[in-house]
């Protein structure tokens, strides 16, 4: 995760030096604009007895900027989200079977809405709900432990959270850091819990966009 995590700041830090403020912040009058994102998500579980690790996932999606204060640079930000998350749990030797971690994968369609403030002309905070549907899952294990598959129906289909972070504003380009953090718990039968135990999903996003 450091090292993602260096690359990008290796690459945004020459950007932001020499960067533009994007057009619909420095008109005279705030207007709306939208915007295409993409990025990376680090993902682990809370509230598990069990081990919890980060893992990498995607986020790709669509959302706009509207101007609802405009004197005091307040922003409503709705998006549209298609977001792949992954975790791994750790689990210990049971009887003759040996330890072993497993690797979760949960796809959600999710729609966060934000309340942003623009700090400066080029930062901007965003704090936020969002709510996502569940569409697919998959796991998968480093050893030859067989798995129980968890099928949607073992999972909570409505998924609802927290999310908040920070966005650089250049022109036409955007460059963010969200965390997000689940209010849910994933299981929803007793197959799931035995897995999953109350867990629930939060992490770090770290994302770009083009902003029109």
């Amino acid at each position: 995760m450091q090292k993602y995590l260096c690359s990008i700041l290796f690459v945004l830090i020459p950007l932001i030096g020499h960067s533009q403020i994007h057009r619909a912040y420095n008109r005279p009058d705030a207007v709306k604009s939208y915007f295409l994102k993409g990025g990376v998500q680090y993902t682990t579980f809370t509230g598990s007895s069990d081990l919890a690790s980060f893992q990498a996932g995607w986020q790709v999606g669509v959302g706009m900027k509207l101007p609802i204060i405009r004197r005091y640079s307040w922003w409503l930000q709705p998006e549209f989200l298609y977001n792949n998350y992954k975790a791994s749990l750790s689990y210990p030797a049971a009887g003759a079977l040996p330890p072993y971690e497993s690797t979760y994968s949960f796809t959600f369609v999710e729609m966060p809405l934000l309340l942003s403030y623009r700090a400066n002309d080029l930062f901007e905070l965003q704090a936020g709900p969002q709510i996502g549907v569940l569409l697919n899952n998959s796991a998968s294990t480093t050893t030859k432990q067989a798995i129980t598959r968890l099928t949607p129906g073992d999972l909570l289909r409505w998924n609802y959270g927290l999310c908040g972070g920070i966005e650089i504003n250049m022109s036409p380009l955007a460059f963010g850091a969200r965390y997000s953090y689940g209010l849910s718990k994933l299981a929803n039968s007793e197959t799931a819990a035995s897995q999953l135990g109350e867990a629930s999903l939060h992490g770090l996003q770290v994302y770009g966009a083009m902003v029109f």
